[in-house]
């Protein structure tokens, strides 16, 4: 139960910490990451269950491989879309973003690019 609960408090608290500045840039790809890293995540937890009464004592079913590795992966994924979104919002030099308040990019990411 206390699991449920802890898998289920990742869907604010991690909107607390991406959404904000999402809304921003809007950057489209990393809302489908993490709308897919929290899908991952829920569907590890709640579908892919295992009855522990049915288990064979030491055995350890392929199931709970791979609710682990599904949830994990959907964790990851959280973790790098929540980190390029708010990487993308510290160097964004968009005004329409930020109104000038970003960060520079550091030298070395700039790109020579030639406006006509």
């Amino acid at each position: 139960f206390l699991e449920r609960i802890l898998v289920l408090s990742v869907i604010p608290l991690s909107l607390i910490g991406f959404a904000p500045t999402w809304l921003r840039h809007k950057d489209y790809h990393l809302v489908i990451v993490y709308a897919a890293s929290i899908m991952l995540i829920l569907f590890g937890q709640f579908f892919l269950h295992v009855n522990h009464d049915q288990l064979v004592p030491g055995s350890i079913p392929v199931i709970t491989w791979l609710r682990s590795g599904v949830t994990l992966t959907g964790a990851l994924l959280l973790a790098w879309a929540v980190y390029k979104n708010n990487r993308h919002t510290h160097y964004c030099t968009h005004p329409h973003h930020h109104q000038n308040t970003a960060r520079p990019r550091p030298e070395s990411s700039r790109k020579n690019i030639s406006v006509p």
